[in-house]
């Protein structure tokens, strides 16, 4: 079983208005799953997008662990990553970080990261620059010429009605052609939402990456429908009906569970 060892170190921002967390490889068992998930292609480049990626410790995440796996030499990355509030974007793309971070990262993470004073470290060049940043877009109405391999909305699903979730789904599947990452979502219609527009679970380490939400797991009762951690917080593991979609971060456009998956 694929674990998650390191504390995170949470970054927390507010702008007078709106709220947001993050952190540095926030879940790597989730990392590492969509790594081996991605498609062959004949051409060895993907291109991936992060929506609300807060102040960007997601997506300099993915780029360092391409560093990391080595996966930055074999394959073109094309990382965009893009967020609601301007301000919030403009802290990602300055890449500037309170020395604790460090903290939170493996020994090979932090050799990724760079002094800027006594007080803030940042990515190195070589990792700031695999990410653009895009003008602030809402991830439910969002248009793109372009298509993407994968695409991240991690803790956002929440914010919005589960209507708007299921028009944020259907949007998102005009431009991902792959695998779709969500985090924190209406749990009740997150399965309907996913299955109109021909996304399925991928269950490859599902109760890792569950377990690595390790900051909203909370006791059932805490949660219940009509709470507000109903959609944020998520209960203990357990194989209960619908826990494909419930419990799942990583879906694939255009595949069905298998036959054991469905067992």
């Amino acid at each position: 079983m694929l674990v998650d060892p390191t504390p995170k170190r949470m970054l927390r921002v507010y702008d007078g208005e709106q709220k947001g967390a993050t952190a540095f490889f926030r879940n790597r068992p989730l990392l590492r799953t969509i790594f081996e998930n991605l498609p062959k292609k004949a051409e060895p480049r993907y291109r991936v997008l992060f929506h609300s990626v807060s102040i960007g410790a997601e997506a300099y995440s993915f780029a360092i662990h391409c560093h990391l796996t080595g996966a930055h030499s074999e394959r073109k990355w094309d990382l965009y990553a893009t967020d609601l509030n301007p301000q919030f974007l403009h802290q990602a793309q300055q890449a500037c970080y309170p020395v604790q971070v460090l903290g939170g990262l493996t020994s090979a993470e932090q050799v990724y990261f760079e002094r800027v004073d006594e007080y803030q470290v940042r990515p190195i060049d070589d990792i700031r620059r695999m990410v653009h940043f895009l003008t602030p877009t809402s991830f439910v109405n969002a248009t793109f010429d372009d298509s993407f391999d994968l695409v991240m909305i991690l803790n956002s699903l929440t914010y919005v009605s589960e209507a708007e979730q299921a028009q944020a789904i259907a949007n998102v599947s005009r431009y991902n052609t792959n695998l779709l990452v969500l985090s924190a979502f209406h749990p009740d219609t997150i399965e309907r939402d996913l299955r109109a527009v021909g996304y399925s679970p991928i269950t490859d380490n599902i109760e890792a990456i569950h377990n690595a939400w390790e900051e909203k797991i909370m006791p059932d009762q805490a949660i219940g429908r009509g709470t507000p951690e109903y959609s944020w917080a998520l209960p203990p593991f357990a194989r209960i009906p619908g826990y494909e979609y419930k419990y799942c971060a990583l879906f694939r456009k255009g595949e069905s569970l298998s036959p054991t998956e469905q067992c």
